[in-house]
């Protein structure tokens, strides 16, 4: 089962139901980890443990732009 990645209001509706307040700007950021989790475990989903997947590196700076 495929998880899509939240939108910001999403995240922020899930991060207040938690008690956990986040101001806008921290919410790219958080977009991106939770991106590259959802995709982990995608590939943890679909993986057949033959090792045909590509590696799966988190870089903040590539997924931003170079920011």
């Amino acid at each position: 089962m495929e998880r899509p990645v939240p939108s910001h209001e999403e995240l922020k509706t899930q991060l207040a139901l938690l008690g956990v307040s986040i101001d806008d700007a921290a919410l790219p950021g958080l977009q991106r980890r939770v991106a590259f989790y959802q995709e982990a475990m995608n590939r943890l989903d679909n993986m057949d443990f033959g090792l045909t997947e590509p590696a799966l590196v988190y870089d903040p700076d590539a997924a931003s732009g170079g920011a």
